[in-house]
């Protein structure tokens, strides 16, 4: 399997995975701060949600934190959730 170096290449590789294959194509990514700055926004002192793609399976979000920025222990309501951090450090 190739490593996976674009938001374009990855949005195609999630639409050919089953839920299962998930993991496995996260394992696979390699995004450049180049490439994510095409699509990320900040805000001071809060995060932004940048939808990245919306389809019937999956919603592939880009969440961009800024420093010290807390939110409470919480769940997804049952969803099916997949976290990949690009950069930073998470506490």
């Amino acid at each position: 399997m190739h490593t996976i170096n674009s938001f374009d290449d990855l949005i195609i590789a999630l639409n050919a995975a089953s839920k299962e294959e998930i993991p496995s194509v996260l394992n696979r990514l390699n995004i450049s701060e180049d490439e994510m700055q095409t699509c990320a926004t900040w805000i001071d002192g809060g995060y932004t949600r940048n939808c990245l793609k919306r389809t019937n399976t999956y919603e592939l979000i880009l969440l961009c934190w800024d420093a010290q920025v807390l939110t409470p222990i919480h769940d997804h309501g049952g969803q099916s959730c997949w976290v990949f951090q690009l950069q930073g450090k998470l506490t």
